[in-house]
């Protein structure tokens, strides 16, 4: 159970982590490189981290 909370934390993270270098301008190679996402979910990211909606509720 405590494996699953630290995953789940870790996938938070990493999304919050790409959501800062997006809005700081850093290039998507870098992001996924960065945060061990996928290209696709960056992009799906920066689709709704803009337009005043959330992917993630934090």
């Amino acid at each position: 159970m405590k494996l699953l909370g630290l995953k789940k934390f870790i996938e938070k993270y990493k999304i919050k982590l790409a959501k800062r270098l997006l809005q700081n301008g850093v290039e998507m190679d870098v992001i996924a490189l960065s945060a061990d996402l996928s290209k696709e979910q960056i992009e799906d990211l920066q689709k709704y981290s803009f337009d005043g909606t959330s992917a993630v509720n934090f």
